[in-house]
C-alpha cells in the first residue's frame, strides 16, 4: 500500500531526529548558549528562530564584564544598557521556545526532497508511493491546484511588492525620525552650553561683585585706621600740650613757694601749712587730671589700636618722669625744710609712698585694661575670622551642591538619552526583525513555488507515463484482437477442433471477446 507524502516526510524526520545522539535545543539551559552551541540547534529550534525573524546570537547571554563601553559613560548608563539588552533578550528567548513549541505541538517536520528524486530519475512506481499513487482525478486536480497555486503565488508576490514598499516608507520614517532626533539633540546641546555660559557669566559677575566690596571693605578700613591714627596724633599733641603748661604751671608755683619759705622763715609754720594744703590740693589736681586723662587714654586706645602699645610707653615714660621730678622736688623741699618740716617729710614719703602704690595700682589696672582690650580685639578677630569661614563654608558648600546638582542632572540627562536611544533600536531591531520575518515568507514562499512547481513536473510525468502505458496497452489489444480474428478465420476454413482446443488458451488469457472459448455458430 502506497504511502502519503505527510507519512513519507515524517517517517525521514524521525530518522533525522533519532540520528542525532543529542539535540540541542531553544529550551535548554540557557548558561549553556555560546556561539558554537547555537550552531547546532536542533532544526526545529533553527525554524523557530527563523520563523520569529530572530539571529542564533541573540538569544546568547553576555555578562556585564564582557559588554564593551564607551569610557566617558557613566555607571548609571552602563547598568541600564545592559538590563535593557539582558531584559531584550529574555524577551526573544521566550518568543523563539513558544515558537518552538507551537511547531511541536503542530507535529512540524523537515520537508522532504522532492527535486533530488525528480533529478535521479526515481522509477514511476517509487514516485507514485511518494505522491499517493496519482490518477487522472488527482492529475486534473493537481492542475486545478496548480491554477489556483500560480494566483496565491501571484496575490503573494503583490504582497511581497507591498511589504518591500512598506519597508521602505518605514525606513525613510526612521531617517526622518533620527534627522529629527539628531536637531534635538544639537539644539540641547546648544541649549546646555548656552546655560552652561550664562552660568559662568553669573559666576563671574558674583565674583566681580565679591571683589568690588572686598575693595570698598579695604579703603572703609584704611579711611577707618587714618581717621584713628589722625585722632590718635592729635590727642597726643594736646597731651604735650597740656603737660608742658602744667610743668610750668608747677616750675612756676614752686619758685614762688621757695621764694616765700625764704623771705618768710618766721612763719615757717603757717609756710608749711600752707604747703601742705598746696601739696596736696596739687595732687589732688594733678590726680584728677591723671584720672582724666586716663580716661581720655583710654577712650583713645579703643578708638586707636594701631598707636596703643606706643602711646602706652609714653604715657608710662611721662607718668615716670612726672614722678620722678615730683620725687625730686620733694627731696630738695626735705633737705631745705630737714629741721623744719622733720614731721611734713614723713608724711610726704608716706605721700610719695601712697602716690606710688596708687601709680602702681593705676599701671596694673591700664595693662589689665590692656589685655583685656587685646582680649576683645583677638575675640572680635575670631569671630570675624569664624564669620569669614562660615560664609567661605557656606559658598562651597553651596557651589558643591551645585556641582552634584549639575552631575546628578548631567546624569538624568545621559539616561534619558540613552533610554531614548534604546527606544529608537528596539524600534530599528523590530524593523530589522520584522524585515527577517518578510524574508523568511519570501524564502518559504519561493521554496514552496519550487516544490509545487517540482511536484507538479512529477506529476506531469507520472500523467505522461499512465498516457504512454493506455496508448500501449490500447496498441497490445489491437493487435490481440487482429489475432483473435485471423485465428477464427483459419478455423472457419480448416474445421480443426483439436486446434481450436490448442488456441483456447492463448484467447481465454488474451482477453478475446468470447468468453467460453468456442467459436461463434456460422450465419
Amino acid at each position: 500500500m502506497a504511502l502519503p507524502v505527510e507519512q513519507a516526510a515524517s517517517s525521514v524526520g524521525s530518522l533525522t531526529d533519532r540520528s542525532s545522539t543529542k539535540t540541542r535545543t531553544l529550551h535548554d539551559h540557557e548558561s549553556n548558549f555560546t556561539d558554537r552551541y547555537v550552531q547546532k540547534f536542533s532544526p526545529r529550534s533553527v525554524e523557530a528562530l527563523a520563523r520569529e525573524g530572530i539571529l542564533p546570537e541573540e538569544v546568547i547571554p553576555i555578562k556585564f564584564e564582557d559588554m564593551e563601553f564607551d569610557p566617558e559613560e557613566t555607571m548609571g548608563v552602563r547598568r541600564l544598557r545592559y538590563e535593557h539588552d539582558e531584559r531584550r533578550r529574555a524577551e526573544l528567548l521566550a518568543i523563539a521556545r513558544e515558537a518552538r513549541m507551537h511547531l511541536v505541538e503542530s507535529g512540524w517536520q523537515p520537508p522532504t526532497d522532492v527535486e533530488r528524486l525528480a533529478k535521479k530519475k526515481v522509477p514511476l512506481d517509487a514516485i507514485q508511493k511518494i505522491v499517493g499513487g496519482a490518477t487522472a482525478d488527482m492529475i486534473e486536480t493537481e492542475k486545478s491546484r496548480l491554477s489556483k497555486l500560480m494566483s496565491r503565488q501571484e496575490k503573494e508576490l503583490g504582497q511581497l511588492i507591498k511589504t518591500e514598499m512598506k519597508m521602505l516608507s518605514l525606513e525613510e520614517k526612521q531617517k526622518q525620525k533620527e534627522m529629527q532626533q539628531k536637531q534635538k539633540e544639537e539644539a540641547l546641546k546648544k541649549q546646555r552650553l548656552k546655560m552652561q555660559q550664562e552660568i559662568l557669566e553669573r559666576q563671574r559677575q558674583m565674583e566681580a561683585r565679591r571683589a568690588e566690596e572686598e575693595e570698598k571693605e579695604r579703603q572703609r578700613r584704611k579711611q577707618l585706621q587714618e581717621e584713628i591714627y589722625s585722632k590718635a596724633m592729635k590727642a597726643q599733641r594736646e597731651l604735650r600740650l597740656r603737660e608742658k603748661a602744667r610743668r610750668a604751671e608747677a616750675r612756676e608755683k614752686a619758685g614762688q613757694r621757695y621764694k616765700r619759705q625764704l623771705e618768710f622763715k618766721q612763719r615757717t609754720e603757717m609756710i608749711n601749712a600752707e604747703i601742705q594744703d598746696r601739696i596736696m590740693s596739687k595732687l589732688q589736681s594733678i590726680q584728677r587730671r591723671d584720672d582724666m586723662r586716663r580716661r581720655k587714654t583710654e577712650e583713645q586706645k579703643r578708638q586707636a589700636q594701631a598707636e596703643k602699645a606706643r602711646q602706652q610707653r609714653e604715657k608710662r615714660e611721662r607718668v615716670e618722669a612726672t614722678l620722678a621730678m615730683n620725687q625730686k622736688k620733694l627731696d630738695e623741699k626735705r633737705a631745705a625744710l630737714a629741721a623744719l618740716m622733720e614731721n611734713q617729710s614723713k608724711k610726704m614719703e608716706d605721700f610719695a609712698h601712697h602716690l606710688q602704690t596708687n601709680m602702681e595700682e593705676l599701671q596694673r589696672q591700664r595693662h589689665e585694661a590692656d589685655e583685656k582690650r587685646r582680649k576683645i580685639k583677638e575675640e572680635a578677630d575670631r569671630e570675624l575670622m569664624g564669620k569669614i569661614h562660615k560664609v567661605l563654608d557656606k559658598n562651597n558648600r553651596a557651589e558643591m551642591m551645585k556641582r552634584e546638582l549639575e552631575a546628578k542632572r548631567h546624569e538624568q540627562q545621559e539616561l534619558r538619552r540613552e533610554q531614548q536611544r534604546l527606544k529608537l533600536q528596539d524600534k530599528l531591531d523590530n524593523v530589522e526583525r520584522k524585515r527577517r520575518i518578510d524574508e523568511y515568507r519570501r524564502q518559504q514562499t519561493a521554496s514552496k513555488i519550487q516544490q509545487d512547481a517540482e511536484r507538479s513536473r512529477v506529476l506531469q510525468r507520472v500523467k505522461s507515463d499512465m498516457i504512454q502505458e493506455r496508448k500501449r496497452n490500447h496498441v497490445l489489444a489491437q493487435i490481440q484482437k487482429e489475432e483473435i480474428v485471423r485465428t477464427f478465420r483459419n478455423l472457419r476454413l480448416s474445421d480443426n477442433l483439436r486446434s481450436m482446443t490448442t488456441i483456447s488458451r492463448p484467447l481465454s488469457s488474451g482477453g478475446d471477446p468470447a468468453q467460453d472459448g468456442r467459436p461463434r455458430p456460422k450465419t
